[in-house]
């Protein structure tokens, strides 16, 4: 079920994530979204759902928000030119892969159990000063449990054991992530880049938020209208207001 995110949560929005890492913006977004759905009955769960799910929860959302267009804007890593294109919602929806399951990973009598990585576990990776150690938490977590030959649980994997670990997390998560294939038509180069859909909205978002001010700051002078009657006006009617208000 998509749910879009009437004004007064957008203003909600901008202003609990203001100074806040993106992966709590994202997490901000499909709370306020999610928080009127009856099957929604632990929003604080949200942070251990996979990634996959959280991004295919934020494009539904966010197409029911602004609707199936996504305008974006990428710079060519070879001459520096913007490109302006489109994407669509449905589109990546349609292309989407489901949450990978935990599978078990057997090297030298070691038996590894790896699970899709979750918003907390990029906060955690977040946290680290270095992008090596980033990396090393991410595999860190997505471990959910390892036994050695001996058949007991250990929290320490042994070196030659690591890299075969790391390889199929980065692989996983991988063919989890939003690729874009992308060309330059300044200089002709192709190049392929990550889309972050919790980043889009974000940025979608706050910028309709601050549009929402100025048109609650304008009707309000000139009408003496609440912010509560405001926001909860189509935005149909707000905007015929909002011309009234320029023309007299």
């Amino acid at each position: 079920m998509e749910h879009a995110l009437p004004p007064l949560a957008r203003l909600e929005a901008r202003e609990q994530g203001a100074h806040l890492h993106p992966v709590d913006r994202a997490l901000i977004l499909l709370r306020l979204a999610e928080r009127a759905m009856p099957e929604t009955s632990a929003t604080e769960a949200l942070p251990l759902l996979p990634l996959a799910e959280r991004d295919r929860r934020l494009l539904i959302h966010r197409r029911a928000t602004f609707g199936d267009r996504m305008p974006c804007l990428a710079e060519c890593p070879s001459c520096g030119a913007t490109q302006e294109f489109e994407l669509s919602a449905a589109e990546i929806l349609t292309g989407l892969d489901e949450p990978r399951p935990e599978e078990i990973l057997e090297t030298d009598g070691w038996l590894v159990r790896v699970r899709a990585l979750r918003s907390a576990d990029l906060a955690a990776a977040a946290r680290e000063k270095t992008p090596e150690r980033a990396a090393a938490v991410l595999v860190a977590q997505a471990i959910a449990e390892a036994r050695g030959p001996d058949g007991e649980t250990s929290n320490r994997l042994p070196d030659h054991v690591w890299p075969l670990i790391e390889a199929r997390v980065a692989e996983r998560e991988a063919a989890a992530e939003i690729s874009l294939g992308l060309a330059c038509p300044a200089c002709g180069a192709g190049w392929t880049a990550g889309f972050d859909i919790g980043a889009h909205f974000w940025t979608e978002v706050e910028a309709d938020a601050r549009r929402l001010l100025s048109e609650v700051a304008a009707l309000a002078e000139r009408f003496g209208w609440s912010e509560e009657a405001l926001l909860t006006m189509p935005a149909s009617r707000r905007r015929a207001y909002l011309e009234l208000a320029r023309v007299t």
